[in-house]
């Protein structure tokens, strides 16, 4: 934060972030950082008070701490625009790498697809199986590490709007009990379920990413 700004200054800024509901950590105290600097430099340059400095601040920083939403994290929830635009840059990141990983694993099963018998087929579901499995107890440990920190970041608000239909997803739509989803059709590979199966296993990557940035956010924020 600006040390040329005193504790109350500070803390006008802070009581202005808290009406506009931007409690995450990982944004708040960057935005603390470029207000301040901004009140600063105004001050400094333009001679004017801290209060018409704040207020010119404040005027440019509207659209980003104004709440919004969107479809891709569904419409209830509303938080400010410099949330929304991080979860959407980091969800768009996380789903590109996955169809790429899932149009190259697909690839390889059309390749290969002669050598895959049925036996390995079976193996292949189990395979899956366990991982979905896994995933599924992986999320919940998550889930509870990040409450237990009683922080909020854009990554555990992220985490927390998408982990319980994600952890769902991984238990009941498993290929070993849901045949749709299986990899053998008719002894043959069911390249829709290689596909599919291959693009959420690698977009699981993603909860990891969003907690290990949430724990080291937590950790960061408890040293300022």
């Amino acid at each position: 934060m600006d040390k040329s700004l005193n504790s109350d200054q500070i803390g006008t800024i802070e009581k202005h972030l808290d009406s506009k509901n931007l409690s995450h950590v990982d944004l708040r105290y960057e935005v603390i950082d470029h207000i301040s600097e901004g009140i600063r430099e105004s001050m400094e340059i333009w001679g004017i008070s801290f209060e018409d400095a704040y207020r010119r601040e404040v005027e440019k920083w509207h659209y980003d701490l104004r709440t919004g939403s969107t479809r891709l994290m569904g419409l209830k929830w509303a938080v400010p625009n410099l949330v929304v635009e991080k979860c959407i840059r980091l969800v768009r990141e996380i789903c590109l790498k996955s169809l790429i990983i899932a149009f190259i694993l697909t690839a390889f099963g059309f390749y290969f697809s002669d050598v895959l018998t049925p036996m390995l087929l079976k193996y292949l579901n189990l395979t899956f199986g366990i991982f979905y499995f896994l995933g599924f107890l992986l999320v919940l440990f998550f889930y509870f590490e990040i409450w237990k920190t009683k922080i909020k970041s854009t990554y555990s608000f992220l985490f927390r709007i998408n982990a319980v239909g994600f952890g769902l997803f991984y238990l009941f739509f498993n290929p070993v009990l849901v045949s749709i989803l299986s990899f053998d059709i008719g002894g043959k590979l069911n390249y829709a379920s290689l596909f599919g199966n291959t693009f959420f296993l690698t977009f699981s990557y993603f909860y990891l990413q969003l907690f290990k940035n949430h724990m080291l956010t937590a950790k960061d924020s408890r040293l300022i």
